[in-house]
């Protein structure tokens, strides 16, 4: 539920990483990532910080291949994007090349 993905954001402390599934019920996931996006932007004004926003990365998980689909999963304002099914070393090696986050699997829950 991608309602319940960005309450979560908004009431939890930071996360090191989002992995946002495209299909989701309530609210997709392109539309969660671009409130999630809204949300940060909105934390920088509202605090008066200068420089660049807080960014989690947000990796898309889709079962669709499509071209288009990865590209609007960009758009929206997703890091990656990974295709189902994927492996787990796969999803590791992903999140351990993604900035100031470690990978372990005791840390992800798949």
């Amino acid at each position: 539920n991608g309602l319940e993905a960005l309450d979560m954001v908004k009431s939890s402390p930071p996360f090191d990483c989002i992995f946002m599934d495209l299909e989701m019920p309530v609210m997709g996931g392109l539309e969660a990532t671009r409130h999630v996006r809204d949300y940060e932007r909105s934390l920088l004004s509202d605090n008066g910080y200068g420089g660049t926003p807080l960014c989690v990365p947000i990796i898309g998980l889709s079962g669709n291949a499509r071209q288009q689909h990865q590209d609007e999963a960009m758009a929206a304002g997703m890091q990656d994007f990974i295709i189902k099914p994927y492996q787990k070393i796969t999803l590791l090696e992903m999140v351990a090349a993604l900035p100031s986050v470690s990978a372990t699997s005791e840390g992800i829950i798949i």
